[in-house]
């Protein structure tokens, strides 16, 4: 089942896909700023990191975490764009 199915953010995104136009992206963008204010894009993201990292289950290698992390310190960046983008900052 997709946790996502009845909500505005997914139908934002299945119009994007379909139609491929920027007015679904900058709506599925609005919607999940929405539903993740401020800084909490950032927290569950530190949190999801965190858990992976010192998860008890299997033990990473040095590379395996330096990629979590990396991929933490990225999609970072693309959150804080895609806020830029939302907040209508850019010119």
């Amino acid at each position: 089942m997709h946790t996502l199915r009845d909500l505005a953010i997914y139908d934002h995104y299945k119009e994007l896909m379909k139609k491929k136009e920027k007015t679904a992206a900058f709506k599925t963008i609005k919607e999940f700023f929405e539903e993740f204010p401020g800084d909490e894009p950032e927290n569950h993201l530190w949190f999801m990191t965190f858990c992976a990292l010192t998860s008890d289950e299997e033990e990473l290698t040095a590379l395996e975490r330096n990629a979590v992390l990396y991929f933490h310190d990225c999609l970072r960046l693309v959150l804080n764009t895609l806020r830029q983008l939302n907040d209508g900052k850019l010119k």
